[in-house]
């Protein structure tokens, strides 16, 4: 062979090699003991994903075997919402959804673990620092994710179908369906595992603790905020219930301004405001109660009249009266709630003020109420009676008649409280809704905060935050 030949031949060869080095490294091609290839020359990837719902503060672990695998790798696709660092905490930062990644290789396979996580907004409930106290990097599986359920809870899964998802404790934790069940409260290893060859390979464990159900137990001091900026209007039991306020602390109740007259009916209410009307007097001025109510403002309104209306006006005359005075009272006031306190019983049957006819007009009124989406109906009534008779409780009785001890009073407070302590929930459940759909802008979510808001009871609260989603909903049409 010509000498020229020859080496031109070599200075091809060593040039195409060395394009082909370079064209390697430009592309990241390079030997690595990681995708080290079996007999097959390519690894098998075992791919398997769960759901997760975090609420936006709260962390939790993913506890890798470092010893387990060649090379890992983890990574969120979307860092604003959902981050992870190399030691495996992930933090939920923003309300929305993201995946975490997690990818793992060795020598006998590739596992692809993804977490698909939605965050959410709670006020009350928080699942923060989940397996803090676990014992790090343990050699038993190659990843363990922690994750904390509440009983009842549920979330999906996916695996590829030569794997197998196994529960340690099915009484606890049951999968069924693509889907893994909270049953009751404790621990349970979720283990996702593949047979290979006579030997398993576990791809990844999850440890599922679940707990109870995370309830919003309003405080006291929450049910007395709750009615802050309340009127209190009504005749002689009316200013009864001011003597039992006057003798608590000074937020109970919010507050509450009482502007109850003595002998009060809606009569009264029609007649002309003069000297020696009964019109009720607040702050040295006499006023019809529409009159105060339009001085005032009150975000709630609770009513207490009756008693001197049924010998007038009788049972249907009372009920439609009665509907007259908060129709004048909604000119003033359209963001008020009205709360009508049952007409209590007697221990004495004078006239109309009897049972029979006391009970029939509570029942006009409480279906009034059920057709106002801004008028709630307290039953004061059924509490107070002796039991097994048809007359007022005597230790709850202060004339033998119809006036009302202290220990009645009670019952109004308590019946104020667990009506105050169910809006409190709506209230909170409604506000967190809003400020996921505040960070995430996703149709889903404001659709689910608008059902939330609904469900508030009529008034300036609701009415506030539907003006919130309001602009919410414009950023999301743009």
């Amino acid at each position: 062979m010509n000498v020229d030949k020859f080496s031109s031949y070599k200075r091809r060869f060593w040039g195409l090699l060395f394009a082909l080095s370079a064209a390697f490294l430009m592309w990241g091609i390079v030997p690595d003991k990681a995708f080290a290839q079996d007999d097959d020359h390519t690894l098998k990837v075992y791919e398997c994903s769960f759901g997760m719902r975090l609420y936006k503060g709260d962390t939790t672990f993913i506890d890798i075997c470092k010893k387990s695998a060649d090379k890992v790798e983890v990574s969120s696709s979307d860092k604003d919402v959902v981050s992870i660092n190399l030691k495996g905490k992930i933090t939920a930062k923003k309300c929305g959804r993201a995946t975490v990644f997690i990818h793992l290789v060795s020598e006998e396979c590739i596992r692809d673990i993804s977490l698909e996580i939605k965050v959410e907004y709670c006020s009350y409930d928080s699942k923060s620092s989940q397996g803090s106290g676990i014992k790090r990097n343990s050699n038993s599986v190659s990843v363990k994710v922690y994750n904390e359920m509440r009983k009842g809870g549920k979330v999906s899964f996916s695996i590829d179908p030569d794997m197998s998802i196994k529960s340690s404790k099915p009484s606890v934790v049951s999968i069924k369906d693509g889907m893994i069940y909270a049953q009751k409260k404790g621990d349970s290893n979720v283990t996702v595992s593949l047979d290979k060859e006579g030997s398993t390979v576990k791809i990844c464990t999850i440890k599922v603790t679940v707990k109870n159900k995370k309830k919003l137990k309003p405080k006291v001091a929450q049910k007395d905020a709750f009615f802050k900026n309340s009127l209190f209007t009504g005749n002689s039991l009316g200013i009864g219930f001011r003597y039992y306020c006057d003798n608590k602390y000074k937020s109970f109740l919010g507050n509450v301004i009482n502007i109850s007259a003595k002998s009060y009916s809606f009569m009264n209410d029609l007649s002309k405001v003069t000297s020696s009307s009964l019109h009720p007097t607040y702050h040295g001025k006499k006023k019809k109660v529409k009159d105060h109510v339009k001085d005032i403002k009150p975000k709630h309104i609770i009513l207490h009249y009756g008693m001197n209306d049924l010998n007038i006006y009788g049972v249907l005359g009372s009920a439609d009266h009665y509907k007259s005075f908060i129709k004048n009272l909604e000119k003033v006031d359209k963001d008020a709630h009205f709360y009508i306190m049952a007409m209590t019983p007697v221990m004495q049957n004078k006239g109309r003020l009897n049972y029979t006819d006391i009970k029939k007009f509570n029942k006009y009124l409480k279906k009034y109420a059920a057709t106002k989406d801004n008028v709630t109906f307290i039953d004061v009534f059924t509490p107070l009676l002796e039991k097994g008779t048809t007359r007022l409780k005597k230790s709850y009785c202060s004339d033998g008649f119809c006036h009302l001890t202290f220990a009645a009073y009670d019952v109004w407070r308590d019946k104020l409280y667990e009506y105050a302590a169910k809006q409190i929930v709506i209230n909170t459940k409604a506000n967190d809704a809003y400020h996921t759909v505040k960070d995430t802008l996703s149709e889903e979510d404001y659709e689910n905060a608008s059902k939330l808001v609904n469900k508030m009871q009529a008034g300036r609260d609701r009415n506030k935050l539907l003006k919130k989603l309001k602009k919410l909903k414009i950023r999301l049409e743009k």
